[in-house]
């Protein structure tokens, strides 16, 4: 593409000195474009970028045709409650789309990672906005967005990529993942770059952000083997935790925690949006956050219960994990926690009691490890 920009800038350049000279320049015509329906398709963009939108904004373009596509003669069209702006990409700034290729149009500088084709007039609203792309009179593909909720902000929102095989049938569209890195500091989006799949029923996104099915945990495929629910202090949802033990390969993905202390209630969802397996033969442990400095220095954590944490009761209870069909896979009852001191489970007598190693987090206890052996029948 860096060829491409130079050859635009020197044609640009040149236009500009032939007007200077010649006071009969006219502007050179455009060819008519050749582009049928849905060969290009709009599968993502940047309405409410972090901060002030100028130089932000952008939209993406993949070629679904199996052929090289040239921009030339093409009208792009961005619009909201208020008047449309229009665009024709003119000859001299056109350039070829290979075949599975994605280019996006943006309103920075031509070149910017956002604008491999700028449109420096473009607006985009947060709420009831469309994009369309047109070919002479004949619609080549369109999104509308926002009608419902405003994009989230610093979020793209994006076609499905599996979608991308069927672009005959109704798309789906969804924010991109929060676990997306991102791609200038503060947005979070993939502009240039094949898109991830957004979340389907019984589905979740894999490590490498492909959709599979959920594999559900079953009754006995795990035990809950220890818990920290009482942090020093003030309670500290991202540095309380649970131990499991995994009997099975499943996903916590739609899983539920339940505990139940002196008549009171109180659940904790695992989102269904990622699969977050976990493999036979291993203690977990399940937090907030993975982040050993926000989780009480626990190097390996899964962050099952991310954004909010837990707060469990800082009493005695009974722990039920539940899958996503609702059906009861893991159940503990346990004595009441003393503050910055795990629970653990002792399998040999089959009784819980307080954990007395340390080093192994900021407190005491024995976080993805073998516990402590209970002695004197419990605490």
């Amino acid at each position: 593409m860096a060829g491409q920009y130079k050859q635009i800038t020197l044609t640009v350049l040149a236009l500009l000195f032939t007007s200077c000279d010649h006071q009969d320049f006219q502007a050179p015509k455009t060819t008519v474009c050749n582009v049928a329906f849905q060969e290009l398709l709009i599968t993502e963009l940047m309405a409410n970028p972090v901060g002030a939108d100028n130089e932000k904004e952008w939209f993406e373009i993949y070629n679904a045709s199996g052929h090289p596509i040239n921009l030339d003669g093409l009208d792009f069209i961005a619009a909201g409650t208020g008047r449309p702006k229009t665009h024709r990409v003119l000859s001299e700034l056109a350039f070829t789309i290979q075949p599975n290729e994605y280019i996006t149009v943006g309103n920075a500088v031509m070149g910017a990672q956002t604008a491999d084709y700028s449109w420096p007039e473009m607006v985009l609203p947060n709420a009831g906005g469309y994009i369309e792309i047109w070919c002479a009179d004949e619609l080549i593909d369109a999104v509308s967005y926002g009608n419902l909720a405003e994009p989230s902000q610093g979020r793209s929102w994006q076609r499905c990529v599996l979608d991308l095989e069927k672009p005959d049938q109704s798309p789906t569209w969804c924010d991109v993942d929060a676990k997306t890195d991102t791609y200038d500091g503060e947005n979070l989006g993939t502009p240039g770059q094949q898109n991830h799949a957004c979340p389907m029923p019984d589905h979740c996104l894999d490590e490498e952000g492909d959709l599979r099915p959920i594999t559900q945990a079953r009754l006995w495929d795990l035990i809950i083997t220890e818990l920290y629910p009482d942090t020093p202090g003030a309670d500290n949802p991202m540095g309380e935790w649970i131990e499991i033990y995994a009997f099975a390969d499943f996903d916590l993905a739609g899983m539920v925690l339940e505990h139940l202390s002196n008549d009171r209630t109180r659940q904790f969802k695992i989102p269904d949006t990622r699969c977050l397996p976990l493999k036979a033969g291993r203690f977990y442990v399940l937090s907030g956050s993975d982040n050993m400095y926000e989780n009480q220095g626990i190097k390996e954590a899964v962050p099952a219960f991310s954004p909010k944490g837990l707060t469990l009761y800082n009493s005695s209870g009974t722990l039920t994990f539940m899958n996503k069909d609702g059906e009861i896979v893991a159940q503990a009852e346990h004595p009441a926690p003393k503050s910055g001191i795990s629970i653990g489970y002792d399998w040999d007598s089959e009784t819980w009691c307080n954990q007395r190693s340390t080093g192994i987090f900021d407190g005491i206890g024995t976080p993805g490890q073998t516990n402590d052996r209970c002695t004197g029948g419990g605490q």
